[in-house]
């Protein structure tokens, strides 16, 4: 189990009343903090936001998300394990009244805690298990399934995993070494011709690199047991 001294400084809270799809609680914060207690009912969301300097500092930098009882301070789980700027959203189908502990070095993060409905949660639950099952490999992304890019991480020149605004995450493989991928800020999707599907991405500088095989990743993270 990770243990860690936490700096409880330089903290935004803003909070609003619990509904169904609303957020419950927001924190903002820098570098390792662990936030106040809240109270949440199974199922709800954690989304994430992790941002680093625009100048001076590499994209490596490290953001992990740990869940804890706020009563007893217990470890009750690992919510996301980051490097780089990125963001994402976590399902817990837990209740109770929680903490939040953020370690690692990056810059600035931000939290938001979202009450959901039991049906939003079957479906995260249901594209996960369809993630998890997926054996079958494509050199597409049907529009249908990433819908809006919100972020993406590429892993080496070749292999970026890419994370749709609904939390929809594909791991691709490109069909070659993507000159400028790992210095890369933004990157664009590129359309088929002939069937509605992604098929390769664009970077800032104009290189294209096409989609040799796509793989679903896990998405959402489990629930912490």
């Amino acid at each position: 189990m990770r243990t860690s001294i936490l700096l409880v400084t330089c903290f935004l809270v803003a909070s609003a009343p619990a509904a169904a799809d609303t957020v419950i609680q927001e924190f903002s914060g820098h570098g390792r903090q662990a936030t106040p207690a809240f109270r949440a009912e199974g199922p709800w969301l954690v989304s994430w936001q992790a941002r680093q300097p625009l100048t001076g500092v590499r994209n490596n930098q490290r953001f992990e998300l740990f869940l804890h009882d706020a009563d007893s301070g217990a470890y009750l789980g690992q919510l996301t394990q980051w490097v780089g700027a990125g963001n994402g959203d976590v399902l817990v189908e837990r209740s109770g009244r929680f903490r939040l502990q953020v370690t690692g070095d990056m810059d600035r993060w931000q939290l938001r805690v979202r009450q959901i409905t039991p049906e939003h949660a079957q479906r995260l639950l249901r594209a996960r298990e369809a993630a998890e099952m997926g054996d079958t490999e494509v050199a597409g992304i049907p529009r249908r399934d990433l819908g809006t890019l919100r972020a993406w991480r590429a892993f080496d020149p070749r292999t970026v995993v890419l994370e749709s605004t609904a939390g929809a995450r594909f791991r691709v493989t490109l069909d070659r070494d993507c000159r400028g991928l790992m210095e890369a800020e933004n990157l664009s999707l590129v359309s088929g011709t002939t069937r509605p599907e992604f098929v390769g991405i664009v970077l800032e500088d104009g290189t294209r690199c096409d989609f040799a095989r796509v793989l679903p990743d896990l998405l959402p993270m489990p629930a912490p047991r």
